[in-house]
């Protein structure tokens, strides 16, 4: 179960990272640092999940860092809801944050 578990996180992770450059790029120049704000955010947010995860619920590494990710895109789809305007490169750079935070993990 773990190793199918391991295996998906990763895949989901990759599939992500390759993706999100997508949806980013085009308007990542152009929009005065939003974008920048949008992925710093994320990698906070998806970094300091991780650690709560860890422990508070005694997570392993690979459930925690899915645990964080989809809290971090959950997080991100709320805020870009309640936007005037849904932005597909805003969610873009906030799961490029979101990957990034849960690959670095850092442990406080």
């Amino acid at each position: 179960m773990s190793f199918c578990i391991r295996s998906m996180s990763i895949f989901s992770l990759c599939l992500m990272l390759s993706i999100s450059p997508v949806f980013v790029s085009q308007s990542f120049a152009d929009d005065g640092g939003d974008k920048a704000l949008h992925v710093g955010a994320s990698f906070v947010i998806s970094t300091l999940s991780y650690n709560f995860y860890k422990s508070q619920f005694n997570m392993s590494d690979t459930k925690a860092r899915l645990a964080a990710f989809v809290t971090t895109i959950a997080i991100g789809a709320v805020k870009e809801a309640t936007d005037d305007e849904f932005s597909g490169s805003d969610m873009g750079a906030n799961a490029g944050g979101a990957g990034l935070g849960v690959l670095v993990g850092f442990e406080f």
